[in-house]
This record gives C-alpha cells, sequence and structure tokens, in this order.
C-alpha cells in the first residue's frame, strides 16, 4: 500500500462498525495522522457505530437531525472547533448537500489553500415532487 504523509482529517456523518476496518486501512497508509470526526445516527436509523478505531483518532461528534424523509438535514455541531485543533493538510468530506457545515469546512480549508476530497456512495431516487 502506498504512504501519504500528510496529515488527514475525514469527516462522517456517522461511523457504521463496517466501515472500521476501511479507516484502519487508510489510516496505516496516513502516517502523519488520520483524524475522523463522527456522530450519532438518527434514533430511527438502525446503524451500529464503531467507538474507535486502531489506527486513527476518532472524535465524537454531535449531530443534529432536522426534519425527515426526503428532507433531512444534518448539522455537526462542533466541526469547525475540530478542524482548528486538528488543522488538517487535507480534508475528506461526505458529498452530500444534505449536511449543512460541508460548506463552512470547504470554505475554511481553500481560504488556506489546502485540498478538501469528496467522496460518497451515491444518493437515493427522488420522489413525488422533488423528483423535478
Amino acid at each position: 500500500m502506498s504512504v501519504f504523509n500528510r496529515k488527514v482529517g475525514l469527516i462522517q456523518r456517522v461511523l457504521p462498525e463496517y466501515r472500521a476496518p476501511f479507516f484502519n486501512a487508510l489510516g496505516r497508509a496516513c502516517p502523519a495522522g488520520l483524524e475522523v470526526y463522527a456522530g450519532e445516527p438518527r434514533a430511527d436509523e438502525t446503524i451500529k457505530t464503531a467507538s474507535s478505531l486502531e489506527t486513527a483518532q476518532l472524535t465524537p461528534g454531535k449531530n443534529l437531525h432536522l426534519l425527515t424523509g426526503n428532507l433531512y438535514l444534518c448539522v455537526q455541531r462542533g466541526l469547525l472547533r475540530w478542524l482548528r485543533q486538528i488543522n488538517p493538510q487535507v480534508l475528506i468530506v461526505e458529498a452530500n448537500p444534505r449536511y449543512l457545515r460541508t460548506s463552512t469546512v470547504l470554505h475554511w480549508m481553500r481560504k488556506r489553500g489546502r485540498p478538501v476530497i469528496g467522496w460518497g456512495l451515491g444518493a437515493p431516487a427522488l420522489a413525488g415532487s422533488l423528483a423535478k
């Protein structure tokens, strides 16, 4: 595996247990450090979350979940404070417009001339009046 010798920050809404091995592998590839920020799922979600990582620092986040269904939004509290504290050279974020603090962290990183990588697994198809 290649090594990426830069401090990396990674923001997740939640960190499912099944993704922990991936983030541990990524942490091994980032000897300068991998810092992960992740909150808790909504009460109605059945996501079993990881409480720690072996090769990365996991910071528990505070998610404020707004609305439901197709109108669902999430505010990740304390995200900018975390970003200032860890001061990453590269940031990886979930590319999801429902996460309302993403634009704030993008601005913070761009102001410092640092790259941001957006990733995701795609978005579900919209139905009803939102489909247009």
